[in-house]
């Protein structure tokens, strides 16, 4: 008698499984058609994708780089001479800003080398300080431009004599 309960226990929770097994699509269909009719809702209604979903749906920019002709600089040192011989190269993102650099190129050279010259052989040797370096010169130079048109600076060779 046991033996019949446990096998009729058994078809019966089979059949609960089986019912359940059938609910689990339809519920996961139902809610993505939610949540597709709510992401498309809010679309429609303020004109951007909800849950910062653009920057996933936006082409990624490719840097363009661009290099400028070496600098070779006296350091700021007091007892002996210093020099710097460095290459830089320029971070864009779009064709505009190749322009726009293009123009202003004896601009830039100035500004490199007005900061370089300033800086000693001391300030340059830590590689900390070289970040810093990059950092300040990248500002000073998107401020030339009164907008951010570069989107990194970097120093392709460095050599202290």
């Amino acid at each position: 008698m046991e033996e019949r309960l446990n096998a009729e226990e058994k078809k019966f929770s089979k059949s609960v499984k089986r019912k359940r097994m059938k609910w689990i699509p339809v519920v996961g269909i139902l809610l993505f058609i939610i949540l597709a009719s709510i992401i498309g809702g809010l679309y429609f209604k303020t004109g951007q994708w909800p849950f910062g979903m653009q920057k996933f749906l936006e082409k990624p920019q490719i840097e363009q780089m661009i290099p400028l002709d070496s600098f070779l600089v006296n350091l700021k040192d007091e007892r002996t001479t210093h020099f710097l011989k460095t290459s830089i190269t320029l971070s864009i993102l779009d064709d505009e800003s190749k322009a726009i650099i293009d123009l202003r190129m004896p601009q830039i050279r100035d500004v490199v080398i007005q900061h370089l010259r300033g800086l000693s052989k001391s300030e340059i040797s830590e590689a900390q300080t070289l970040e810093i370096i990059r950092l300040d010169l990248l500002d000073q130079l998107n401020q030339l431009f009164e907008q951010d048109i570069l989107y990194n600076l970097y120093f392709t060779d460095f050599l202290i004599q």
